[in-house]
């Protein structure tokens, strides 16, 4: 039976939606051929809670069939390719998501119901969604002051200690994922060399560098932002950035974040921000998170931005 198919969160998206409301979900391909039982095996690791315990084991075997990096985005597209062509071929729309091993569809309740019972199709789930950590305002006499011609966070850290000897980040190309940038910022003017915008469903969007919302902007100011007036602002003020709009508004869904992490990975991304989150634990990071790490990208994911002793995803599901 299809409807056996259908996890609990997408029946209850379906259950609410109208007869002819579009949504959207994320849907697992039942693989064939010799990857089916390697691939299978680590879908059922990094699905649970305790990934950390097998953690070499995995990393054993999948880099033994499919290699690292360049090769391992390679190898891993090739071994699913062919169930998620024949899914999306099937959808009313759809958008392959190699890093989640998944395929993110659209289309009504009925039509989505009925594509579960495609024999490629292992699993139906809902498409959930995250946003930026909320930023609190405060007067700006209460706010911490400059350091040795640093804002407060860059000292902190110490980054000016360190550009002596590693480097400036001058060559690097950051991912930023987020809800935009605007790159005519002072701090950042020509520190933007790709930029792309994804719908709700992983699909591009037309449209020329913007921020739907401050945030982005300030995220990409303290990745890279120059020296303006004599105050140090970003980590790594030689970086470049590679931009994806996945948070419009400030939220987005996982097919949409996913589908923006895709790209800055294609865009030769050495190091990835993601400043989003969902409450609480959740393995659907797991494994896209894994991929990219195999793909030879570093992850740096916001955690507790939203109090003391909260936490949320992907940063609290890295490995």
């Amino acid at each position: 039976m299809s409807d056996d198919k259908l996890s609990e969160a997408f029946q209850a998206v379906a259950a609410n939606a109208s007869d002819d409301e579009i949504i959207t979900a994320l849907v697992r391909t039942r693989l064939t051929g010799p990857d089916r039982k390697t691939l299978d095996w680590v879908r059922g690791l990094l699905s649970g809670e305790h990934l950390a315990t097998r953690r070499s084991d995995i990393l054993r075997r999948i880099t033994e069939r499919y290699g690292r990096g360049g090769a391992f985005r390679g190898n891993l597209k090739s071994a699913i390719a062919e169930a998620q062509d024949r899914v999306a071929a099937a959808a009313p729309e759809a958008r392959r998501l190699w890093l989640a091993d998944s395929v993110a569809v659209s289309g009504t309740r009925a039509e989505l119901i009925d594509l579960a019972g495609h024999e490629q199709v292992a699993r139906v789930y809902a498409n959930p969604v995250y946003r930026v950590p909320e930023v609190l305002q405060t007067p700006l006499e209460d706010s911490p002051e400059t350091v040795d011609g640093s804002t407060w966070g860059v000292a902190r850290i110490g980054a000016p200690e360190v550009w002596g000897g590693l480097g400036r980040g001058g060559g690097v190309l950051v991912g930023h994922l987020d809800t935009g940038v605007d790159d005519t910022h002072p701090a950042l003017a020509g520190k933007v060399t790709a930029f792309q915008e994804f719908d709700a469903l992983g699909s591009p969007v037309v449209s020329a560098p913007h921020d739907s919302d401050a945030h982005g902007t300030h995220t990409a100011g303290t990745i890279a932002g120059r020296t303006v007036r004599g105050m140090n602002i970003g980590v790594a003020p030689d970086a470049r950035l590679a931009s994806a709009l996945v948070l419009p508004g400030g939220s987005g869904s996982f097919a949409q974040i996913v589908a923006g992490l895709q790209w800055v990975i294609d865009q030769g991304a050495h190091v990835v921000s993601m400043s989003l989150s969902a409450p609480g634990h959740s393995a659907i990071w797991n494994l896209p998170m894994f991929n990219t790490v195999m793909s030879g990208v570093v992850v740096v994911a916001s955690i507790g931005d939203n109090g003391q002793g909260i936490s949320g995803g992907p940063g609290n599901d890295l490995m």
